[in-house]
């Protein structure tokens, strides 16, 4: 194992120049293990299979391997870092490839127990291959004590950023604790205050609640006394409305009988005309006779005397006809205008039932819209009663929700 092999140590910064110093990692280290490198790509399908059965094994690490990859691809991942690994080209490139696996543990939360578990599996697996390889027990021990040294530094990378992930991870959780610890205190101020507002609220609403329902409650028995007035005067509009029937019966019942009164008058007008006529007759043979008398002389005197009679019997009977006739012309007069009247009425109670027709229809529209409105007036009450029961809910609530806040208070303050 005498040959040389090119390596090299070259970062970016010194931090890393302790580790070194403390495991004793040099140079001459790394073109001892580099000169294993032809040997172990022999091996490497050995290696990665020997690796990950024994990994398999074991349920918990199965189960983080299943979670989160898939075996040909982590078989081929191994065998490309043992291949860097034994290229001994230490630089910054290499060190970002190992920090990256640890953060990669980090986020899959691969304890560290069970990596260095692991990488002492794949360190055995390699020494032994070393052994069958090295004939020179110096040489072996030699290997084996710079193989280590590279395996120690590589955890040391591995384990230090982990650590370092895990501390930043728990800064973090201090930070977002206090964050949070802030923005609860806030959401508890704001949640009090919106408690208290919220409260208020809802003391009026259930107050303005109550007197709506007052105020409903008493528009809607207003609305039924109205709903019985507009009832009543579609009863009596009815009972008018039989009335007006009544009158228009009597009048035409009235009409008729005027007709007859007035067929009547004609008859006795007729008949007074009669009499006049046997009036004018008897006056003219009274004439007659009272001359036939004076012929007679003597003798004629009482005869005269009777003529006379009759004849003011009949001038009498004359004048009573005539005055007959007059009452019989005023009668027909005063019964024209009986008729004349009689028609009004009747065109006045036509017009009338016409009138009484809009006003029931009138009336029978208050009805129907005021039993409507005690209907809506109703479903209004049924609202505000939902209405008033949720008010009494979120106000339960409200009370919960301050007691919830002052619990959260408290809790706060003891993180």
């Amino acid at each position: 194992m005498s040959e040389q092999q090119e390596v090299f140590i070259d970062f970016d910064t010194e931090d890393f120049s302790e580790e070194l110093s403390l495991i004793g990692l040099t140079e001459a280290d790394l073109r001892i293990v580099k000169q294993m490198k032809p040997v172990l790509q022999k091996h490497l399908d050995e290696l990665s299979e020997a690796f990950y059965g024994r990994l398999l094994a074991n349920e918990h690490l199965k189960h983080i391997i299943e979670k989160h990859s898939r075996i040909d691809r982590l078989k081929q991942t191994l065998a490309q870092h043992i291949i860097e690994m034994f290229n001994c080209e230490f630089n910054q490139s290499y060190i970002e490839k190992r920090l990256t696996i640890a953060r990669v543990h980090f986020q899959i939360g691969l304890e560290p127990k069970w990596y260095i578990g692991a990488f002492q599996l794949l360190q055995s697996r390699i020494i032994d291959v070393a052994y069958d390889s090295i004939e020179s027990k110096e040489d072996f021990k030699c290997f084996v004590s710079a193989v280590t040294k590279v395996f120690n530094f590589e955890q040391q990378l591995v384990l230090e950023e982990g650590y370092n992930q895990n501390r930043k991870a728990f800064e973090e959780k201090d930070s977002i604790r206090d964050q949070l610890k802030g923005q609860i205190s806030e959401t508890v101020t704001s949640l009090a205050a919106v408690s208290e507002e919220t409260s208020a609220s809802m003391e009026e609403l259930a107050s303005s609640s109550d007197e709506m329902l007052g105020t409903v409650n008493k528009t809607e028995e207003q609305s039924k006394k109205t709903q019985k007035l507009a009832q009543d005067g579609f009863d009596k509009m009815d009972q008018l409305n039989q009335r007006i029937k009544q009158i228009q019966d009597n009048a035409q019942n009235l009409q008729e009988t005027v007709a007859n009164l007035q067929h009547s008058s004609m008859k006795i007008e007729e008949v007074v005309n009669l009499v006049k006529d046997i009036a004018d007759k008897t006056n003219l043979l009274a004439l007659n006779s009272a001359i036939e008398a004076a012929r007679a002389g003597e003798h004629g005197k009482g005869f005269a005397v009777v003529a006379d009679e009759v004849r003011k019997l009949a001038e009498q009977t004359k004048d009573s006809a005539e005055k007959i006739t007059g009452f019989i012309g005023e009668n027909h007069h005063h019964m024209a205008e009986v008729v004349s009247t009689l028609n009004d009425v009747d065109q006045s109670v036509e017009d009338g039932n016409e009138d009484f027709v809009v006003t029931r229809d009138v009336f029978k529209g208050i009805v129907s819209s005021m039993d409507e409105s005690i209907s809506y007036i109703d479903e209004v009450v049924a609202e505000i009663q939902t209405l008033s029961a949720g008010v009494n809910q979120i106000t339960s609530s409200t009370e919960t929700l301050s007691e919830t806040t002052e619990r959260l208070n408290q809790t706060t303050k003891q993180f």
